[in-house]
């Protein structure tokens, strides 16, 4: 199980537990699981995924980063709907 807490310049903080955050950047769709390695990664407009129980969610992403370090992914981004 991974935690992705989502920030914007609006204050939106938003915390989801997810077996899996799937999310575009500029090389590629990029997946996130539990013991994924320290990593900051650009994130594209699009879609961040999350599966919890074999149940998958979408949200609509803008622009950003994010940081991945011991389990928790970190994502700044312009919008998170």
């Amino acid at each position: 199980m991974i935690t992705c807490r989502i920030y914007t310049p609006e204050g939106t903080f938003v915390e989801l537990e997810t077996e899996i955050a799937i999310f575009d950047a500029p090389d590629a769709r990029r997946g996130i699981t539990h013991g994924q390695r320290p990593i900051v990664v650009t994130v594209e407009k699009g879609h961040l995924t999350t599966v919890l129980n074999g149940v998958r969610t979408s949200y609509e992403l803008g622009e950003g980063v994010v940081y991945v370090k011991d389990n928790v992914a970190t994502f700044l981004v312009e919008s998170f709907k």
